[in-house]
């Protein structure tokens, strides 16, 4: 009898010990989450962006300004997934934010030109002339201000770069930018293969492989890569 009570005893000892140690580990998820800051919700909204995840970005982001709300790069980094997301007046909002906060950010004219960029091409669908020219300006203002405020800054060139051969407003110019870009990042992936894509579209086939055969050094199953080199053999 002694024995069965005692055996009830340690079984209840070992159960409240357990429950404390979960409970103990409940209070600490919930305290190391309470003390994530706000550049640990703006590493977290990088990643899922660049997973191309913007609804978790923009929610890691949200959470980044609920914690410190003069830091300008949540704005703009926010500003580009809403773009993204074609949440249009939101996204300028945070794009004039960050500016405001910080009037010489070169990244953030980049996205608000480019966002004015892809403004215009929704106008040139719509035949809103008006529109089309307004959007236009505003990009080319943008993107030109973002260049000259950091002539350091490769994605500034490579969003200009863009405003320039969607446009048709200087394509040897929208070269001359991407060069730059490449220049100042030589390994990023993006504006080779945005080379490459132009230099195809303009005929200039030798060129585009060229970058597509610097991509596949970085990455030998890069699928774009590989699809765009081959159309180039064939043409």
């Amino acid at each position: 009898m002694l024995k069965g009570n005692m055996k009830k005893v340690i079984q209840q000892i070992l159960q409240i010990s357990l429950a404390v140690i979960l409970l103990g580990g409940f209070v600490s998820a919930q305290k190391n989450k309470s003390q994530l800051s706000a550049d640990d919700y703006y590493a977290s909204g990088l990643a899922n962006k660049k997973s191309e995840d913007c609804g978790n970005a923009i929610a890691d982001f949200d959470k980044a300004i609920e914690l410190n709300s003069r830091d300008a790069r949540f704005y703009k980094e926010r500003g580009e997934c809403l773009s993204e997301m074609a949440s249009g007046d939101e996204a300028l909002a945070d794009f004039n934010k960050a500016i405001e906060i910080k009037p010489n950010y070169a990244e953030a004219y980049a996205g608000r030109g480019y966002f004015y960029l892809r403004q215009q091409m929704v106008s040139v669908a719509k035949d809103d002339v008006k529109k089309e020219l307004e959007f236009r300006e505003k990009a080319l203002a943008d993107s030109n201000k973002s260049v000259a405020l950091n002539p350091r800054c490769s994605e500034c060139y490579y969003l200009r770069a863009k405003f320039y051969f969607w446009t048709k407003e200087d394509v040897k110019q929208s070269f001359a930018s991407l060069d730059k870009a490449i220049e100042l990042n030589p390994r990023n992936r993006d504006y080779l293969m945005t080379r490459a894509s132009f230099y195809s579209e303009v005929g200039e086939y030798q060129k585009s492989i060229s970058d597509c055969n610097a991509i596949l050094k970085l990455n030998p199953r890069d699928y774009d890569a590989i699809f765009t080199r081959g159309r180039n053999y064939f043409l």
